[in-house]
């Protein structure tokens, strides 16, 4: 899929969204696996496909550590 700037994880509908701004919906219950993308307020079938929804995380430091209080 590319670089993803943000997923929501509400519900069973979780919403992806790209760094180029395309957002993927896909139904953890329902149709696992199967994509959406939004045309204007629409959701329709994506032609992507995706073999593996594996997410690398990466963190970047907004502060100085601290000790744990």
């Amino acid at each position: 899929m590319g670089a993803v700037r943000k997923v929501d994880t509400r519900n069973l509908d979780y919403t992806i969204t790209l760094a180029d701004g395309t957002e993927l919906r896909v139904n953890a219950e329902e149709e696992p696996g199967k994509l959406y993308e939004r045309a204007g307020e629409q959701w329709r079938r994506s032609s992507k496909v995706v073999g593996n929804w594996r997410f690398v995380v990466e963190f970047e430091a907004l502060s100085e550590p601290r000790p744990a209080q």
